[in-house]
């Protein structure tokens, strides 16, 4: 024969009560962090960026400014327009980059401008870097 199970009665409910309370507290002490441990970051730290200044020329004595565009080419490409007053400004990552102008002056925009031996130009963090591109007439 099977015992019969007992009726559960106001006592046996607060044992369980406060057991579980105990539990809870037990758990919610594993669980939180000690003011010694070091806090993760809040955001992701910025990239490395530095500036790009410089003139688009069209000229063999570097002497003219002229509009169009100049193209960066490195660890990230970028397309700058240049306005009549041939100036042009980015901020990119570090690294070293090809600069490539084109002006509608020189050769209706067909020809590339270079920067003066074709030399890449390197940029550094947080510094800024002053660039030809020059349009060489012949």
């Amino acid at each position: 024969m099977r015992p019969s199970p007992r009726p559960i009665t106001m006592i046996d409910m607060r044992r369980t009560g406060v057991l579980l309370g105990i539990v809870l507290m037990a758990v919610a002490g594993c669980t939180g962090s000690s003011s010694s441990s070091k806090p993760g970051p809040t955001h992701a730290p910025a990239a490395i960026e530095g500036h790009i200044s410089g003139v688009l020329l069209i000229s063999a004595m570097y002497t003219r400014t002229t509009a169009g565009t100049v193209t960066l080419d490195g660890p990230v490409s970028r397309l700058i327009r240049v306005g009549s007053d041939g100036r042009f400004a980015a901020s990119v990552p570090t690294g070293q980059y090809r600069l490539t102008g084109h002006s509608p002056l020189y050769g209706s925009g067909a020809y590339p401008c270079k920067t003066v031996g074709d030399a890449p130009v390197t940029i550094a963090a947080a510094a800024t870097v002053a660039a030809q591109v020059v349009c060489v007439e012949k």
